[in-house]
């Protein structure tokens, strides 16, 4: 067709429509609404705690960080300087083991207009306006472990860390698998409801490199499990969503490279809303 006689949101939903199948899953626009946390809790109780893709796992984070962020202290989620999303799941029988996926995001200091004239306008056609946001684009994840206790069954419990030092963002930009507990501290983050917490101006948020919130699948909040865990990126996850094979955890929440995508946008929303 003759893109130059139609409008052009009409020329952009036709190129959309038709180069779809063509473009990586970064590039496709997520269509989410607005749900309450009842709605939320049920998506994430019915999701696959080890999805295939970074899609599903932009769309429980954001679930997560919509359920749980009340629950967070605005002044550390403003110091942040990243956040990363599991959902795990523990069963066993006194010895227990965990697995889990989820993404992490690392927060840029850019404002949205510095970061749309870094980007390069080729991911884009002339009439498209390119996704600007504070937040980096998203790297998988995945994590595994081995715990001791008081345990029979099962169950899925979704986490939220909050990292607090660039150090500990180097950490999880590493090719390989790093140790929660070892190679990065982790606490048990302070609930925002305290009064300790309400003074965040006193607070000194690098007294640990990152704070970890829990919350069940019943929508308990539960202490820190995670201490021992190994956590990895995912780079087949990475590979398929961006289709780039040889992309690194490192370019995507460090780089300038990679302009955040238009799938995590439902992500990027949330957070801003509620952070910024």
């Amino acid at each position: 067709y003759n893109s130059g006689q139609l409008p052009p949101i009409v020329h952009a939903h036709v190129w959309d429509f038709f180069t779809k199948m063509n473009r990586p899953p970064c590039d496709i626009e997520e269509e989410t609404t607005n749900m309450d946390i009842k709605h939320n809790m049920s998506i994430l109780a019915k999701s696959n705690p080890i999805p295939f893709s970074l899609n599903t796992s932009i769309r429980q984070a954001t679930c997560m960080f919509q359920n749980m962020s009340h629950e967070i202290p605005l002044g550390l989620l403003r110091h942040a300087k990243a956040l990363c999303f599991l959902t795990v799941a523990k069963a066993g029988f006194v010895m227990s083991g965990r697995i889990g996926t989820g993404l992490i995001v690392a927060a840029k200091q850019q404002s949205p207009s510095q970061q749309q004239q870094q980007q390069q306008q080729h991911y884009y056609p002339s009439f498209q306006t390119p996704t600007t946001s504070y937040w980096s684009a998203p790297s998988a994840l995945g994590t595994l472990g081995i715990g001791y206790g008081a345990l029979a069954g099962g169950d899925i419990t979704n986490y939220i860390i909050v990292l607090t030092t660039t150090q500990a963002v180097s950490s999880f930009c590493q090719p390989s698998s790093i140790r929660l507990g070892a190679e990065v501290g982790i606490a048990l983050g302070p609930s925002s409801l305290t009064p300790q917490a309400l003074s965040t101006h006193q607070k000194n948020w690098t007294l640990h490199s990152a704070y970890c919130y829990g919350q069940s699948k019943a929508g308990l909040f539960v202490g820190v499990s995670l201490e021992g865990s190994l956590i990895s990126p995912r780079h087949d996850v990475n590979a398929k969503f961006y289709n780039r094979h040889d992309i690194s955890p490192q370019e995507l929440l460090l780089g300038t490279t990679v302009p955040p995508p238009k799938a995590c946008q439902p992500l990027y929303n949330v957070l801003n809303q509620i952070i910024l």
